[in-house]
């Protein structure tokens, strides 16, 4: 997957071995602490360091390395504890948050993956497949720019700096929630910057609900733009289910 191209790339970049398979595995499952799949580049940055150390410390002591990289992956998990996670709710570091932001990959192990699991939010794609097929024949001869504009985070970036645009034009929105009238413009908004047809306002609605499970009629800016791009996903899924 991409957390292990990312720890093989800081690897190589040392002149270093990468580690095995397993033992990115090892560290990643103590690092993940949703148990999505899924570690966000701060995350990624301790399990490269932990890796390195439990490689650097098996050169230079006896112990088993199994048991150095158990104690760098228990380190490196109190590390990351030490940070809190990024929510939806915290508005203030937004334009941090859309800097660091790694989108979750859409395949492993060649396997399309139909579920969207981000900061409490857990989506089965499939299950809108179908709903979908629309946006998947307006889009059809643009599939290739809809999975770019998820694997490079173009669209979560998008629709973040439309949304900073939007509160600087009303100073009084800033902190607060979008509302669904928002949310659906910022959508509608994002993929046509790309080039791209948006899904029809019901299915966005669809979506909004999801991210809106208490039903208070608005939601983050974060959780906004990663609506934009849970959109696209399900675009891509419903193109592969449903031939």
């Amino acid at each position: 997957g991409e957390v292990q191209v990312f720890v093989e790339s800081v690897f190589v970049h040392y002149g270093a071995a990468p580690p095995a398979v397993r033992e990115v595995a090892q560290v990643v499952e103590l690092l993940d602490r949703s148990g999505c799949g899924h570690l966000e580049a701060t995350r990624c940055v301790c399990l490269a360091d932990a890796l390195m150390r439990a490689v650097m410390a098996g050169q230079e002591d006896e112990e088993p390395r199994e048991v150095q990289l158990q104690e760098e992956a228990e380190a490196a998990r109190a590390e990351a504890l030490a940070v809190p996670e990024r929510r939806f709710a915290d508005a203030d570091d937004d334009m941090l948050w859309t800097t660091d932001y790694v989108p979750g990959p859409l395949r492993r192990d060649g396997e399309l993956l139909p579920l969207y699991c981000r900061d409490g939010v857990s989506i089965d794609l499939t299950e809108l497949a179908h709903d979908f097929r629309p946006a998947v024949a307006a889009n059809e001869q643009s599939m290739e720019h809809v999975v770019m504009g998820v694997v490079s985070g173009s669209l979560v970036r998008i629709a973040m700096k439309r949304c900073r645009s939007q509160r600087s034009a009303d100073a009084a929105g800033n902190g607060r929630s979008l509302l669904w009238d928002e949310v659906l413009d910022l959508a509608t908004q994002s993929f046509a910057d790309l080039g791209l047809v948006p899904p029809s306002a019901h299915l966005i609605c669809q979506l909004f609900r999801r991210f809106d499970p208490e039903a208070r009629g608005g939601v983050s800016p974060r959780a906004a733009a990663c609506l934009t791009e849970v959109l696209a996903r399900a675009i891509i899924v419903s193109a592969d289910v449903i031939p």
